[in-house]
């Protein structure tokens, strides 16, 4: 993985989990720039979501350290959105922002006091302040949010006459893909994702491969799917048998990593294996003689 530079986020250095006698990982450290796509891929129950969940804050390590640049932000996919009866879905992903929400509430009570006011006094303060409003809604993309909102909703599947359904009459999977819309919108410095392409159709998966491919800062994503991570990823995090391994390149490129590491162990091994039995022959052989007992029992412990 790559080495600190300027625009590293995120520093893991040395971290282990386990749940009681079970170690998940251990020693694990790597650095997160920005355009970095990192791919997590392991069998379930290994640590992968645990690694999310460590990383978003949302569980704790057992050693080691994780560490964040001042200021980098973190979005994370955990589940579906809950359903608020009487909240479209159009408010609920284009409210991604609080600020912008307060903001949108008091230009509202400004518009409506100013209503009531005529020129001069108030009404000139309250002008004032209402420029002020509008141009730190504007700077923070308030005027540009829900056509953002509604571009992500339709690349995921959406169509336009579902913008103003309540959230309550969509699915599970629906509300999953609404959810992942949400935090799209939010644009956090590194965007972590679980499993995403489970609820989204072949069309969907190819827009969020584009958005993601385009995205300024850092991802990472759990996944199963091979197409997915070859298109995507340019990072592998791989949750072994015998431990937890990075690599560099994409899911393709980690299979012909890992198989050129299978062939350099079977060839160890093998070796291993010659050495052993020629010192064991010796063994055998000069085992009864005085003359080479120094020799034998110094191959004995080597065997050790």
């Amino acid at each position: 993985f790559p080495e600190r530079n300027e625009s590293s986020m995120l520093f893991v250095t040395n971290i282990e989990k386990s749940f009681g006698a079970r170690t998940l990982f251990s020693g694990l450290s790597f650095i997160l720039n920005a355009g970095d796509r990192v791919g997590i891929i392991g069998r379930n129950g290994t640590g992968k979501t645990t690694l999310l969940e460590i990383i978003a804050g949302h569980a704790e390590v057992d050693g080691g350290e994780i560490s964040l640049q001042k200021g980098a932000t973190i979005g994370y996919l955990e589940q579906s959105l809950e359903a608020t009866p009487g909240k479209t879905l159009l408010a609920e992903v284009a409210g991604a922002s609080e600020r912008l929400e307060r903001l949108e509430h008091k230009r509202t009570l400004i518009h409506e006091r100013l209503a009531s006011l005529g020129p001069g006094g108030e009404h000139d303060t309250l002008l004032a302040e209402l420029g002020e409003i509008e141009s730190h809604y504007d700077h923070l993309g308030g005027y540009t949010l829900e056509y953002e909102a509604k571009a992500i909703l339709t690349g995921l599947g959406f169509k336009e006459n579902d913008f103003d359904r309540d959230l309550t009459e969509f699915s599970g999977g629906w509300r999953m893909r609404a959810g992942l819309a949400k935090l799209l919108l939010s644009e956090p410095d590194i965007l972590m994702l679980d499993e995403p392409t489970n609820h989204l159709d072949l069309d969907a998966v190819v827009w969020l491969e584009g958005f993601l491919n385009g995205y300024a800062g850092a991802v990472i994503v759990i996944s199963h799917d091979r197409r997915f991570l070859n298109r995507m990823v340019n990072r592998i995090i791989a949750f072994e048998p015998d431990g937890v391994k990075l690599y560099r390149g994409n899911y393709d490129s980690y299979l012909v990593q890992r198989e050129k590491e299978r062939e350099v162990l079977e060839a160890t091994v093998k070796n291993q294996e010659r050495y052993i039995e020629t010192q064991q022959r010796f063994i055998e052989r000069f085992r009864a003689k005085n003359t080479k007992s120094t020799q034998v029992q110094s191959r004995i412990k080597r065997l050790e």
